[in-house]
């Protein structure tokens, strides 16, 4: 196995540990979440939609997007993934 092999496990590893988190979490909301743009915010967190399509599903401003994800990847709550077009988030709690 050489070092590209490695790097693309290393990757499947991180990707399978974040899917164990997921199903092993509780899919309530965490106590570390509040204000309603962060719930809401959270809620998008699907690996679906970018910060610009939060700003236009939630009709926010750019600066308030950007504050929320912010704040919940600080608290260990999402985590972001860059994808060929876009950046996606993924919840983790």
């Amino acid at each position: 196995m050489d070092e590209r092999d490695n790097e693309k496990l290393d990757i499947i590893i991180e990707k399978m540990d974040l899917l164990i988190q997921i199903l092993t979490s509780k899919s309530q909301i965490p106590e570390d979440v509040t204000g309603k743009t962060q719930i809401d915010i959270l809620e998008l967190c699907n690996m679906e939609n970018s910060p610009s399509e939060m700003m236009q599903k939630l009709n926010l401003s750019k600066k308030s997007v950007e504050m929320a994800l912010s704040r919940l990847r600080k608290n260990n709550i999402i985590k972001s993934i860059k994808t060929k077009n876009k950046t996606v988030y993924l919840r983790l709690k």
